[in-house]
């Protein structure tokens, strides 16, 4: 059997029409005795890296001590909301009769990243192969199936994938506690709570912050313009 994780349920619906697979349907996978294909999907993300004091009990509490959480490794675990379908997929990955994975997630960095994830903590070693496209219509589909490559083709956009994964985790986890401890010295209280770092949300609110203090602190000042001296001729 072949097993064909796609990234969305829809998409997996999408690919099985457009292989005419029409086995049994199930609410996590649909499977195809005759065509020995089973096509599965995930819910978005249903792994990811595990928090600080799942990791190290002395990152528990939030102190400068603790500071800078730097992890030799990432360990992963399922995502709680969504464990039944990463339940599911696990069992497909350890079937015995599964001898092919494919993997069928959305042509993209983070794609790759939901996938690898998923094959990671299952612990499945089958080889797999990487099928490629950005359009869902039924040709396009059948298309891409008919050229999928080895994953290994795509381990450069995967590297890419695992560094902003980690460097999430890095700079928001370690930025939003030394932010939020920093703020317990003030005497305010509107530095109380949570203060909130991250890698891409960090410096976008900088570009809000110091646009929204240029216009608070415009000033009004002449300024001249030059007029063509053919014009001035004309009065």
């Amino acid at each position: 059997m072949q097993l064909i994780i796609a990234e969305k349920p829809k998409v997996g619906r999408e690919i099985a029409l457009a292989l005419g697979v029409k086995g049994k349907a199930l609410k996590t996978h649909i499977e195809d005795t005759t065509k020995k294909i089973i096509i599965t999907w995930a819910i978005g993300h249903l792994v990811t890296l595990k928090e600080p004091n799942e990791i190290n009990e002395d990152w528990t509490y939030w102190s400068w001590d603790s500071l800078p959480m730097d992890p030799e490794t990432f360990p992963l675990k399922p995502v709680t909301s969504t464990k039944v379908q990463w339940t599911a997929i696990k069992t497909l990955l350890k079937r015995p009769d599964v001898k092919e994975i494919v993997c069928a997630t959305d042509a993209g960095r983070e794609g790759e990243l939901i996938f690898h994830y998923i094959y990671k903590l299952s612990g499945c070693k089958k080889p797999v192969k990487r099928l490629w496209t950005s359009s869902m219509t039924t040709s396009a589909l059948k298309e891409a199936y008919e050229k999928i490559k080895p994953i290994e083709h795509y381990q450069g956009l995967l590297d890419a994938a695992i560094s902003r994964s980690e460097s999430d985790w890095l700079i928001g986890l370690n930025g939003t506690r030394a932010i939020t401890l920093h703020s317990r010295n003030h005497t305010d209280t509107t530095y109380a709570g949570v203060w909130n770092v991250g890698r891409v949300i960090t410096p976008t609110l900088a570009i809000i912050v110091n646009r929204e203090r240029a216009i608070a602190n415009f000033e009004q000042r002449d300024y001249w313009t030059c007029i063509p001296i053919q014009l001035i001729t004309r009065f």
